[in-house]
């Protein structure tokens, strides 16, 4: 552990370093961090990680006190966001053993998404398509909702129409966002078909599902095969035959 009187020391002499010395400090000292008490010292080297560096970090910090210190969990969630990076940050965390402390850090994470879904003036659909599979999968294979998912608001009887209404809303809400990015939502939440019906039937959605159609040329090949599979579903069988459990 480092020494305590060293650590607000350290914490005003890092900005100032060069980087390699700095990176050379980082990977010693870091290890020995683990607490609350020494985040201040800890801030500024979590905010240099890259994307393999952070994950492992991550790792390491489950290890060694099963993410006890929360100012760490959340230095390193913003970090992850600033890095695009949550939606892997957050299947590293589901796959470790449930824990308060994993929870607290996942519940970290997913505050993104419903901030997200209310920035439909921002150009931020990339974000949405990264960040909504993950949270709708999990909602999808649990009976309950799981508690550190509680604070999503996506509640009703059926908890993944209401995501996919949510999902749809702020797209067709957007003037901003790419209407292909609803289609790769769609096709990395692993439910094109509702997603797109759900689109085509909400007011104004069959124009959107237009616009959507126009906008696969960009998308992966079969992400694009299968969007283009349920548009043209949508396009013979008309709103009056949509499934009303979209």
């Amino acid at each position: 552990m480092l020494n305590s009187a060293a650590e607000p020391k350290l914490a005003n002499i890092l900005p100032e370093l060069t980087s390699p010395k700095f990176d050379a400090i980082r990977d010693a000292v870091l290890p020995l961090l683990i607490y609350d008490a020494q985040i201040a010292a800890a801030r500024p080297l979590l905010v240099s990680l890259g994307a393999d560096s952070l994950i492992g970090e991550v790792r390491y910090l489950a290890e060694v006190n099963n993410f006890a210190a929360t100012s760490f969990s959340m230095s390193l969630a913003e970090r992850a966001r600033q890095l695009g990076v949550v939606p892997q940050l957050r299947e590293v965390l589901l796959d470790l053993p449930a824990s308060p402390g994993r929870d607290q850090f996942l519940r970290a994470t997913l505050t993104l998404l419903p901030l997200l879904l209310r920035s439909w003036r921002a150009p931020v659909s990339a974000m949405v398509a990264a960040t909504f599979p993950s949270i709708y999968r999990e909602l999808a294979k649990e009976a309950d909702v799981p508690e550190l998912l509680k604070f999503v608001p996506f509640f009703d009887w059926d908890r993944c129409k209401t995501a996919r209404r949510e999902l749809v809303d702020a797209f067709i809400a957007s003037t901003v966002w790419k209407p292909g990015d609803l289609a790769l939502t769609a096709c990395r939440a692993s439910d094109v078909g509702k997603i797109l019906r759900r689109a085509a039937k909400t007011y104004g959605g069959e124009g959107y599902i237009e616009r959507v159609s126009a906008d696969l040329s960009r998308l992966p090949g079969p992400c694009r095969e299968k969007a283009n599979r349920v548009i043209e579903t949508i396009r013979s069988v008309g709103p009056a035959k949509y499934d009303w459990r979209d």
